[in-house]
């Protein structure tokens, strides 16, 4: 291809009344861009486009008012830009060239005989270079699908790695949540076996004592046998006194003394029967408290027995469920976590894992997304969608507060790290604002009677509260039901004219209504009108 004999570069330099400099370029008469005179010297490797900054002040001052002759610019030129040096060079190249064509053509001619195979030769030399041509296609296609083969299974790889390293991170965080229930758990079994352990020591102690009843009812039998026994000789000598008091009875002849003794035997016989009498009811009193003490026993023993074995199993069984219902709700909690985290970005769970496993300073960390930490009040249900975008939609809620720049640039960095390693594009907002105590905000006067946005939900962290209050306006939006009740709060004042501050609503619907000084409108959710 042909070479360009000389390129000129024009630069105009214009001064506007209000002292602003324009400046415009031209190659070859024809006006180009910045862009394009940069790409000019790019072409020719010129690093600058103004010859005065490589001299010094003293050498530039002097070459520019030496002279205005053309010689003396171009001798400025030449010393600014240091052509010398290229122009000896080709001077040099030059020679070289001429003799290398002398050269060549003493060569020729002593080849001359030779010379009427060069057709063949190039013939085959450009057959050669067609396949060597079509081999190294071959070779770069080959190298292109196996590196391109490669790449793929690298990324797959790395995706897959980094999504087992995500699962290990959620496995990790739910062994510490349920780590305290585990002990619970084992805290409920060493329970139940204390209760069990105290519950057959009880029933030690209950067949001890009922051993030391039986032995007192045998005692007691014993004595009653021993008594029946007394009482069997004292119905002999009865018998014996009976007999002895009617032989001296039918006796016609019998002296008065031994009537006496009769008598006195007869006496002693009734004093016998009262003892005898008595002896039996003691007896059979005994006896019968003995069973009645024994009956006892043995019921308070299997009441005892079955109390303290019931309540040791139900307070066992209640820990035991209750360690179990924590589990169950850790495990639900820890899922409808991951469902809220990817309302807001897909990827969102693994950003929040990657966030939680580096190493951020006292204060530092990054806290959101500030949805997660958003609740709707119950009566405001219905307004979920409204309150959403009244927050920023998904993206807005799907936001972080960060205390720093060095904070933000290090979270993008993760952010960046997330997405590259799971092959998509992510981008999460980020608000720089101090940790302060959460704001105090007071509802609108106007707002009064109405359900306010500030009212309608609950943060729990003060950061995301402060953030919110900063850009979402709690205390100057209000829910309404239709769209004359938005007119009726936002629009008209007594008069008919539109209020002269900010104030705005939203429908169930999402539908957003607002009034800024003498300008007023309403916005659904894809278009916008005003009036």
């Amino acid at each position: 291809s042909g070479s360009l004999s000389s390129v000129r570069v024009e630069c105009t330099l214009s001064r506007t009344r209000s002292g602003v400099v324009n400046c415009t370029y031209k190659i070859n008469g024809v006006a180009v861009s910045k862009s394009a005179l940069s790409a000019l010297c790019d072409r020719f490797g010129i690093l600058v486009d103004n010859p005065c900054i490589v001299l010094q002040q003293s050498k530039t001052t002097e070459l520019l008012t030496a002279s205005a002759l053309q010689k003396s610019l171009y001798a400025f030129f030449m010393e600014a830009t240091n052509l010398a040096a290229p122009a000896a060079d080709i001077e040099v190249a030059r020679l070289k060239r001429a003799e290398t064509q002398a050269r060549v053509g003493a060569y020729t001619s002593e080849q001359h005989p030779k010379s009427r195979s060069v057709p063949l030769l190039r013939t085959a030399y450009v057959a050669s270079a067609a396949v060597d041509s079509q081999a190294e296609k071959v070779a770069l296609t080959a190298s292109t699908l196996a590196g391109e083969t490669t790449e793929l299974v690298r990324r797959k790889h790395a995706c897959a790695r980094l999504e087992a390293e995500s699962a290990r991170r959620r496995v990790s965080l739910l062994e510490t949540e349920v780590a305290p229930l585990r002990a619970t758990a084992a805290k409920a079994e060493e329970t139940l076996a204390t209760c069990l352990a105290r519950d057959d020591a009880t029933r030690a102690e209950h067949a001890r004592r009922q051993a030391d009843m039986t032995d007192s009812i045998n005692e007691k039998r014993r004595a009653r046998k021993a008594a029946k026994n007394k009482l069997e000789g004292q119905m002999q000598l009865v018998n014996e006194a009976k007999a002895a008091l009617k032989d001296a009875l039918e006796g016609r002849n019998v002296p008065s003394a031994q009537e006496g003794a009769a008598r006195a035997q007869a006496a002693r016989v009734a004093a016998a029967k009262a003892e005898l009498e008595a002896l039996k009811a003691a007896v059979a009193a005994a006896v019968e408290e003995s069973a009645r003490a024994a009956e006892a026993v043995a019921t308070a023993v299997m009441e005892a027995d079955d109390a303290e074995r019931s309540d040791a199993k139900a307070t066992a069984q209640a820990a035991l469920e209750h360690a179990r219902e924590q589990l169950r709700l850790t495990e639900e909690n820890a899922t409808a976590e991951q469902r809220l985290l990817q309302r807001f970005h897909r990827l969102m769970p693994a950003l929040v894992a990657a966030i939680a496993q580096e190493g951020w300073p006292a204060g530092e960390e990054p806290i959101g997304p500030l949805g997660a930490y958003v609740r709707i009040a119950p009566p405001a249900a219905e307004f979920g969608h409204a309150i959403e975008r009244a927050l920023g939609g998904r993206f807005g809620l799907g936001a972080f507060v960060v205390p720093s720049l060095r904070a933000e640039i290090r979270l993008r960095s993760i952010v960046e790290r997330v997405g590259r390693h799971h092959g998509e594009s992510f981008e999460v907002r980020a608000h720089v604002q101090p940790l302060e105590p959460r704001f105090v905000l007071q509802q609108r006067a106007w707002t009064a009677g109405r359900r306010c946005l500030l009212n309608a939900i609950s943060v729990e962290r003060d950061a995301v509260f402060n953030c919110l209050a900063n850009h979402s306006r709690l205390e100057s939006t209000v829910l309404v039901a239709d769209y004359e009740d938005a007119k009726a709060a936002l629009l008209l004042d007594s008069t008919g004219s539109l209020y002269g501050d900010s104030r705005f609503a939203y429908e169930p619907n999402a539908r957003r209504h607002f009034s800024r000084r003498n300008f007023g409108g309403s916005e659904p959710a894809d278009t916008h009108s005003a009036s």
